[in-house]
């Protein structure tokens, strides 16, 4: 599943540079989407957008930063995945109905088997009667 994680800084100046970290490690910048709006007061909004594929939970965080000041701004959050549940499908009316079927095909057969035997044991012994 594709999972959408969208950070903002607004009331920047000068604009911020926003970068992400999944687990403690930088993601690539070809990875996210940064965009970046001057308002009337001069000062930036900008918002980063990064998608990622939900394989294992993670802590994922948004650092922004201006070039101006060490310090730098982060948020951060955890993603949880759970594995999906499956469901057990009950599988006894099915091997019932397999068992039932293989059963009336073996007796059947069993019988056909039985009816030649007699028809050619009665044969052979009418033979014997007449010769």
């Amino acid at each position: 599943m594709l999972v959408t994680f969208r950070c903002q800084a607004l009331g920047w100046y000068p604009k911020p540079s926003v970068s992400w970290l999944v687990n403690a490690t930088a993601v690539d910048r070809g990875d996210y989407n940064t965009s970046s709006l001057q308002d009337p007061s001069g000062l930036f909004n900008s918002t980063s957008v990064l998608e990622m594929k939900a394989e294992a939970s993670s802590a994922v965080e948004c650092v922004a930063s201006v070039s101006a000041a060490l310090a730098q701004q982060t948020s951060s959050v955890k993603l949880t995945v759970v594995a999906p549940q499956t469901t057990q499908q009950d599988h006894t009316v099915v091997i019932a109905v397999i068992v039932s079927v293989c059963t009336i095909i073996l007796l059947a057969a069993l019988i056909l088997i039985l009816c030649y035997r007699k028809k050619r044991t009665s044969k052979q012994i009418h033979a014997l009667h007449f010769s």
